[in-house]
């Protein structure tokens, strides 16, 4: 279970000796996973120092590097935080802030980067804020209310809430190019986020992402347990029916992780003098992830297989929607529709 979040990587390389080390370390003075996730995070917090508190001009990237220069930024020491938690078995990723870099809009923005960490005990993801404690910032591990080191206080400003598995490149890229922490961090830090979303018309390539982007959503809808068990019946049938069921499936991806989907399955009727083709489809299995709602990745899922059915003849597209996503239909064009009725087998 999220993999992603597990990964060795260039920049969370937990893989490196020190690294090992120290994760070995913080494992065995802890007692059980919460202990241990705490005793980790206030080890980056107050061990490492951040470099602009300390004025240390050396900049540091990877997670290996952090710790053995023992200073870094707030992206470098969330590198670091993310590989010791994953060194250990414990999914970790990345969320980001957009924060003024003075107490008003006109001194300009940056990017302020914490950690996502999934707490089995607890079945659920916190964020932890590493960037270290000063007057007037105290960041604490909280796995209730979360106790960051920064609130969102002016226009501008942005808490994305996201959940990323790998760290932004355009921050890294950053730092890869840097020579001096304090110069860099005076003038050259971003206001944005490289990260971007991508959308595909799934293959039978695609088929595990397909089939647990389908079961995550079935999860949430209905509200099921994490490790919820689904019958051979449904997954034997869903796999089958991306396999040979006449259908287009968008998945929407966050570099290698599905962060949405939506299908239409198209179906072949009787023509009639309305539909003439006969050709008509269904809307369903449109899903984003709860970190990645309202940035209009369901509205460009769905304008993709809108337009793939008109471009296959089809001249209907029916759906079954939710409450919440009504408006979203309505401004796509779709219109309420009482027509029908309908038996199921009992």
């Amino acid at each position: 279970m999220y993999n992603e979040y597990l990964e060795r990587t260039e920049y969370v390389d937990y893989d490196d000796p020190e690294v090992k080390s120290r994760a070995e370390r913080l494992r065995g003075g802890s007692e059980d996973e919460l202990s241990l996730i705490r005793n980790t995070y206030y080890f980056v917090r107050d061990e490492i120092k951040h470099s602009w508190d300390v004025q240390d001009r050396r900049v540091t990237m990877s997670a290996s590097d952090t710790l053995k220069a023992g200073v870094g930024i707030c992206w470098a020491k969330a590198n670091l935080l993310a590989a010791l938690l994953r060194a250990n078995g414990i999914p970790a990723g990345f969320s980001y802030q957009r924060l003024t870099l003075g107490d008003t809009p006109d001194t300009g923005f940056c990017i302020h980067a914490m950690n996502t960490v999934f707490v089995t005990c607890l079945n659920k993801w916190i964020r932890l804020d590493a960037r270290g404690n000063k007057e007037g910032v105290n960041a604490e591990f909280s796995i209730d209310e979360e106790k960051l080191a920064f609130m969102i206080r002016s226009e501008g400003e942005a808490d994305y809430h996201d959940n990323h598995s790998y760290p932004d490149k355009g921050l890294m890229k950053v730092l890869r190019e840097s020579t001096d922490a304090c110069d860099m961090y005076l003038h050259h830090l971003p206001d944005q986020l490289s990260y971007g979303v991508t959308y595909k018309i799934a293959t039978s390539d695609d088929m595990e992402s397909m089939m647990s982007s389908r079961f995550e959503m079935l999860r949430v809808v209905n509200d099921l347990d994490i490790d919820h068990e689904y019958s051979d019946e449904i997954l034997e049938c869903s796999r089958e029916y991306f396999k040979n069921g006449d259908h287009t499936t968008i998945l929407a991806m966050d570099g290698k992780r599905v962060i949405g989907c939506a299908t239409i399955c198209y179906i072949y009727i009787m023509p009639t003098f309305s539909h003439p083709t006969g050709k008509r489809a269904h809307l369903m299995n449109v899903y984003t992830m709860k970190e990645w709602q309202r940035h209009g990745i369901a509205r460009k899922m769905v304008s993709m297989l809108i337009d793939e059915a008109w471009k296959r003849g089809t001249t209907e597209i029916s759906l079954d929607a939710t409450e919440e996503g009504r408006f979203l239909y309505r401004k796509l064009g779709f219109v309420e529709s009482a027509e029908g009725m309908v038996l199921t087998k009992v």
